[in-house]
Protein backbone atom coordinates (compact mmCIF):
# COMPACT_ATOMS: atom_id res chain seq x y z
CA UNK A 1 0.00 0.00 0.00
CA UNK A 2 2.74 2.18 1.02
CA UNK A 3 4.56 1.63 -2.42
CA UNK A 4 1.57 2.52 -4.59
CA UNK A 5 0.99 5.79 -2.35
CA UNK A 6 4.58 7.00 -2.43
CA UNK A 7 5.52 5.74 -6.68
CA UNK A 8 1.86 7.32 -7.28
CA UNK A 9 2.81 10.94 -5.51
CA UNK A 10 5.81 10.73 -7.83
CA UNK A 11 4.56 10.61 -10.72
CA UNK A 12 2.15 13.70 -9.89
CA UNK A 13 4.85 15.51 -8.63
CA UNK A 14 6.96 14.96 -11.76
CA UNK A 15 3.93 15.69 -13.72
CA UNK A 16 3.37 18.90 -12.06
CA UNK A 17 6.98 19.92 -12.06
CA UNK A 18 6.77 19.46 -15.61
CA UNK A 19 3.28 21.36 -16.20
CA UNK A 20 5.56 24.80 -14.76
CA UNK A 21 7.78 24.55 -18.14
CA UNK A 22 4.81 24.68 -20.47
CA UNK A 23 3.19 27.35 -18.24
CA UNK A 24 6.16 29.83 -19.54
CA UNK A 25 5.24 29.11 -22.96
CA UNK A 26 1.61 28.57 -23.07
CA UNK A 27 0.06 30.73 -20.35
CA UNK A 28 -1.38 33.80 -21.34
CA UNK A 29 -2.49 34.70 -17.54
CA UNK A 30 -0.23 35.97 -15.44
CA UNK A 31 -2.25 34.37 -12.12
CA UNK A 32 -1.97 30.92 -13.69
CA UNK A 33 1.71 30.94 -14.21
CA UNK A 34 1.86 31.97 -10.58
CA UNK A 35 -0.21 29.32 -9.16
CA UNK A 36 1.70 26.67 -11.44
CA UNK A 37 5.08 28.04 -10.42
CA UNK A 38 3.78 27.45 -6.70
CA UNK A 39 2.36 23.86 -7.31
CA UNK A 40 5.58 23.20 -9.11
CA UNK A 41 7.81 24.22 -6.27
CA UNK A 42 5.16 22.27 -3.33
CA UNK A 43 5.52 19.06 -5.55
CA UNK A 44 9.52 19.73 -5.70
CA UNK A 45 9.47 20.07 -1.81
CA UNK A 46 7.03 17.07 -1.67
CA UNK A 47 8.91 14.73 -4.22
CA UNK A 48 12.17 14.96 -2.33
CA UNK A 49 10.40 13.57 0.81
CA UNK A 50 9.06 11.21 -1.05
CA UNK A 51 12.26 9.71 -1.90
CA UNK A 52 13.42 10.06 1.28
CA UNK A 53 10.37 8.27 2.65
CA UNK A 54 11.41 5.71 -0.37
CA UNK A 55 14.91 5.29 0.59
CA UNK A 56 13.91 4.37 3.83
CA UNK A 57 11.45 1.99 2.95
CA UNK A 58 13.95 -0.04 0.08
CA UNK A 59 10.93 1.42 -2.56
CA UNK A 60 12.31 0.89 -6.37
CA UNK A 61 10.84 4.83 -7.54
CA UNK A 62 9.91 5.48 -11.20
CA UNK A 63 12.25 7.18 -12.94
CA UNK A 64 9.84 9.08 -15.58
CA UNK A 65 6.31 9.77 -15.72
CA UNK A 66 3.30 7.33 -16.16
CA UNK A 67 1.81 7.19 -19.66
CA UNK A 68 -1.50 8.74 -18.32
CA UNK A 69 0.53 11.82 -16.93
CA UNK A 70 2.80 12.11 -20.22
CA UNK A 71 -0.54 12.05 -22.16
CA UNK A 72 -1.66 14.61 -20.34
CA UNK A 73 1.15 16.90 -20.70
CA UNK A 74 1.68 16.13 -24.43
CA UNK A 75 -2.29 17.18 -24.88
CA UNK A 76 -1.37 20.73 -23.28
CA UNK A 77 1.56 20.72 -25.10
CA UNK A 78 -1.00 21.33 -28.50
CA UNK A 79 -2.68 23.94 -26.56
CA UNK A 80 -1.80 27.77 -25.91
CA UNK A 81 -3.27 30.81 -24.22
CA UNK A 82 -6.68 30.67 -22.96
CA UNK A 83 -7.57 27.23 -24.49
CA UNK A 84 -4.40 25.82 -22.64
CA UNK A 85 -5.06 28.04 -18.86
CA UNK A 86 -8.68 26.28 -19.30
CA UNK A 87 -7.51 23.25 -19.90
CA UNK A 88 -4.84 23.56 -17.30
CA UNK A 89 -6.53 24.76 -14.36
CA UNK A 90 -9.22 22.00 -14.92
CA UNK A 91 -6.92 19.73 -14.60
CA UNK A 92 -5.31 20.77 -11.90
CA UNK A 93 -8.76 20.80 -10.08
CA UNK A 94 -9.46 17.22 -11.21
CA UNK A 95 -5.96 15.60 -10.47
CA UNK A 96 -6.80 17.05 -6.68
CA UNK A 97 -10.03 15.84 -6.11
CA UNK A 98 -8.83 12.38 -7.41
CA UNK A 99 -5.67 12.85 -4.79
CA UNK A 100 -8.22 13.23 -1.91
CA UNK A 101 -10.73 10.01 -2.65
Amino acid sequence: MMQKFLVEASDASMMEIEMEILLSTKSTNKSVVDFGKMMSTEHANANTEIQSVASMKSVTMPTSMSEDHMKKINDLREKSGKDFDKDYMSMMVDGHKKDYK
